[in-house]
Order: structure tokens, then C-alpha cells, then sequence
């Protein structure tokens, strides 16, 4: 019986309002939907500077990135035929150097590129 008496003052004081003391603590109570003052600064300024520079990279700057990796793209294959060209030129140079060890140009021969139109 003894044990009942220290179970009562345990318990506390029964008016114990614990949810007053965190509303208090998290903030004001305040409605937040019936603040009218926050109607006419609802949109930051940070949001539409970067609305807006999304919408720049994706309209402007996207396609001039592809249209320079394109141009690049066909830059570098016209540079490698060129370079195959050049090679088997070479090679034709040093064959013919190897069958006409004199060095003398024979002129009956038939040119291997196209003769200049100019001259």
C-alpha cells in the first residue's frame, strides 16, 4: 500500500500542456496562409534569375555549343582526308624516286595531281 502513495506524486500535475510549450518553441502560431503581407513579395528575386539563366543555357547557349561541335566534327574528318592524301603522295614521290634514281624529272609522264588552272 505503501507503494500507491509514490505512484500519485509520479504522475505529475494532470494540467500538463507539453503541446503549448513546442508550438511556442517551433514558432508564433501565426496562420501563415492569412498573411497578407507576403501576397506581394511571394516570388524571389534569386528564383527568376534562375529561371532565367536555365532558360538561357538551354536556348542560346545548347545550340551554339552543337553547331561548334558539328563544324569541328567535319573540320577534323576534311583535315584527315587531307592527310591521306598527302600521305599517298608522298608515297608515289619516294616510288618514283626509287625507279628513277637520277633524279631527272621525265617530263612525258603523266601528272599525278591536277595541273593548276591558273597557269
Amino acid at each position: 500500500m505503501a507503494t500507491k502513495g509514490s505512484n500519485k506524486s509520479a504522475q505529475g500535475s494532470p494540467d500538463l500542456r507539453w503541446s503549448d510549450r513546442v508550438r511556442g518553441a517551433v514558432g508564433g502560431g501565426s496562420n501563415v496562409a492569412d498573411n497578407k503581407k507576403r501576397d506581394s513579395e511571394d516570388v524571389p528575386w534569386a528564383l527568376i534569375v534562375t529561371v532565367l539563366a536555365i532558360l538561357l543555357m538551354f536556348f542560346i547557349i545548347m545550340p551554339v555549343l552543337a553547331v561548334m561541335y558539328h563544324d569541328m566534327f567535319y573540320a577534323t574528318r576534311a583535315a584527315v582526308h587531307e592527310v591521306k592524301k598527302m600521305k599517298e603522295l608522298r608515297r608515289q614521290i619516294l616510288q618514283e624516286r626509287v625507279q628513277n634514281p637520277s633524279g631527272a624529272i621525265d617530263v612525258d609522264r603523266e601528272p599525278t595531281e591536277a595541273a593548276n588552272p591558273r597557269q
